[in-house]
């Protein structure tokens, strides 16, 4: 609820957890999604297709899915970009994500992704 409130309302919640805080923050966050998205379909299918939480490889979403199935970025300077690409085009991006504060299990996947580009070629 943090995020969503801060995302759409551009405020800090406060007493987060209290009935009141996150009541009111829910509200608010309801009324800006209606002014920012002012003509939702009233069609169940279509509603829960626009909500529908985007398929991510690892736990934390660092590493999501496209259109075709293939592993793309879903943060930073590469957000959107086919991993396999930018881990060609920039390997040192590779290094710094291994070095940086990202989830272990990110890590693993992103090394998985580029050993299986790796194998890929040698066969």
């Amino acid at each position: 609820m943090e995020a969503a409130y801060k995302f759409y309302c551009d405020k800090d919640l406060t007493d987060a957890h209290s009935a009141e805080a996150d009541t009111t923050a829910t509200y608010e966050v309801l009324l800006s999604q209606l002014e920012r998205y002012p003509d939702p379909e009233n069609n169940i299918k279509k509603l829960a297709e626009f909500s529908k939480r985007r398929e991510f490889v690892d736990f934390a979403g660092f590493i999501g899915l496209d259109e075709e199935g293939d592993a793309i970025f879903s943060f930073g300077k590469h957000k959107g970009k086919k991993v396999h690409d930018v881990l060609e085009k920039e390997p040192g991006y590779f290094g710094w994500i291994l070095n940086a504060d990202f989830p272990l299990y990110t890590k693993k996947i992103l090394t998985r992704i580029k050993l299986s580009k790796l194998n890929n070629k040698l066969s």
